[in-house]
């Protein structure tokens, strides 16, 4: 059949009926089962005949990887993939990055492929589309906790943009029972990220491929149109080579911290020596009786008074030794959200630094929520550090109310000693410490407000961050960075300091989809209490006689030179 154009003109009417049935047939069909009618363009297509276990497909906006990454999981859980199998049935996960326009454009993406007469059912709670042939697609938020991917067992794993670190490594492991595959549709807005070094390092090894593709690689979007955006759109030229041509260049602007000794930091990390919560551990003996009061004044001695007394002030003092009493037990949970690298050690000093947030709880389909619910933020974050080795030896990490997050910091200070808590006071931050001050708990970081005049007018409960006390808190870790004075055990710490940067608007803050809560609990608990190595125990050498002569006990000296005696 010739491609040249018909010359609608010449055909009758019959033909132009024809011709107008067979379209809306061809419409219908389209419609009924449209991945049937995909076809991928040239840089799709070399995506989809990948055979490497990974696969990265980096491009600017507009070039298409979110559709290809959309049906390359429809071609895989049907089994009607042209280059690739999988077993049937299948289960695959679609991650994005956020709850917002991740979760959008992905799942868009999907319903405009699926073919309808396919699906058994969708369960909206869960995010899951359940297939004829028993294979599964379910959609994930890179935004939930990093625990929340640990369990499962999966054959592939799609991520729509550049996730966590930490998400990332949880993936890796859900795919290990079937050696599974993975790929990546990303626009690296990151910059040169830790996905940067991932993708080198498994193109050398042989196991995934890199796809590069540009907006100007679509066909379907004007070459007019987008020089008219490069020209007009307002996009640095680090914009346009990320956005646009999917370079890998550094939209973040400068790494805060030294990379140099994030890396070597980061060799020390290891896994947490215990995961799970504190339980209050009651105290071991029943309460006293108190005493009563039942002596007659006209026929008591003064030895029933002193009597009276003494039992009086042995009770006040069982009383008191409950109240200060407190001790802990330790309860193991994979789920729990206190991770110890190192127990309490008896006279060593702890401070612990607590960023506070609103508390609410990630929600695993984004369309049931409120906006405000959906943009969570940072989880609640504290960071133990032993101010005397600067070892980072426990954090405490998820999304809980601030009030309760003030009963954890309770337990927590107790459990390290006693241990300074400085708290974030901004906006949440002042309800943990209400319930802190209201659980009694006395050592608590106080910031001395600084007049005009250069002196210390006032001071506070917590830390405020501001404009002005942001660098505060930032420069107290790039001095123990520099200084090599921090040993730190929790690679989510080292990741977020490798990803905290200066963004476009020249804030120094976390890259695009990252976080900085343990980034700032770990300046807290720095500001708070700077690190002062423990001074070493130097043995006495002198001799006992010497020492008591120097001591100005020369009598004591001359007796033991005598006799032996030591009265110590």
């Amino acid at each position: 059949m010739s491609d040249s154009p018909i010359n609608l003109s010449a055909l009758t009417e019959a033909q132009l009926r024809e011709i107008a049935a067979a379209v809306l047939v061809d419409e219908q069909l389209r419609k009924d089962d449209p991945i049937k009618h995909y076809k991928p363009t040239e840089k799709q297509e070399q995506f989809h005949k990948s055979q490497k276990q990974g696969r990265w497909f980096v491009g600017g906006n507009r070039s298409g990887k979110t559709v290809a990454s959309a049906c390359e999981a429809i071609m895989l859980a049907l089994g009607v993939h042209p280059w690739r199998k999988l077993p049937v049935p299948c289960d695959i996960w679609l991650v994005a990055v956020d709850n917002n326009q991740g979760f959008e454009a992905i799942q868009r993406a999907v319903r405009e492929w699926l073919p309808n007469y396919r699906v058994v059912k969708y369960e909206k709670s869960k995010l899951t589309y359940t297939f004829d042939n028993g294979s599964t697609i379910r959609f994930k938020s890179a935004a939930s906790e990093s625990e929340s991917f640990a369990g499962a067992k999966v054959h592939a794993i799609g991520f729509d943009e550049e996730p966590q670190a930490a998400v990332w490594r949880e993936c890796m492991m859900r795919l290990t029972d079937f050696n599974g595959i993975y790929w990546v549709s990303m626009t690296p807005v990151n910059g040169i990220s830790w996905a940067y070094d991932v993708v080198k390092a498994g193109v050398k090894e042989g196991i995934a491929e890199l796809i590069t593709s540009s907006i100007w690689d679509n066909p379907y979007v004007p070459h007019a149109q987008i020089e008219q955006l490069v020209r007009t759109g307002g996009y640095s030229e680090a914009e346009v080579q990320a956005r646009l041509k999917g370079e890998w260049v550094s939209m973040a602007g400068a790494r805060i911290f030294d990379w140099r000794a994030v890396t070597e930091l980061r060799k020390g990390c290891v896994q947490p020596l215990k995961v799970g919560e504190l339980v209050y551990r009651a105290y071991p003996m029943e309460e006293p009786e108190e005493p009563v009061d039942d002596l007659d004044p006209a026929s008591a001695t003064p030895m029933n008074h002193l009597a009276r007394i003494a039992e009086q002030e042995r009770y006040d003092a069982a009383m008191k030794r409950r109240a200060e009493w407190r001790d802990y037990d330790f309860e193991s949970c994979p789920d729990g959200k206190l991770r110890i690298w190192r127990m309490p050690i008896e006279g060593h000093r702890y401070t612990i630094g607590a960023d506070p947030s609103a508390g609410y709880q990630q929600a695993e389909n984004p369309y049931e929520v409120k906006v405000a619910r959906r943009k969570a933020g940072d989880p609640s974050a504290a960071v133990v550090l032993d101010t005397g080795s600067g070892e980072v030896v426990a954090e405490w990490h998820g999304r809980i109310p601030p009030e309760a997050f003030g009963d954890r910091l309770t337990d927590l200070g107790w459990f390290y000693n006693g241990a300074l808590i400085a708290v974030e006071n901004n906006t949440y931050g002042r309800a943990t410490l209400k319930r802190l001050y209201d659980n009694g708990y006395g050592n608590l970081y106080q910031q001395e407000n600084v007049d005009r005049f250069d002196t210390r007018d006032s001071s506070a409960f917590g830390f405020n961050t501001n404009v002005k006390t942001r660098g505060v808190l930032i420069s107290s870790i790039q001095n123990a960075l520099s200084e090599r004075l921090l040993r730190c055990y929790i690679g989510e710490v080292c990741d977020e300091l490798a990803a905290f940067g200066i963004g476009i608007d020249g804030k120094e803050e976390a890259d695009p989809g990252c976080h900085d809560d343990r980034v700032f609990a770990l300046g807290l608990a720095l500001v708070a209490s700077p690190i002062t190595p423990y001074e070493r125990e130097v043995k006495d050498q002198r001799p006992v006689w010497l020492k008591l002569i120097q001591d100005k006990e020369p009598d004591l000296a001359f007796q033991h030179q005598v006799t032996g005696y030591t009265p110590f």
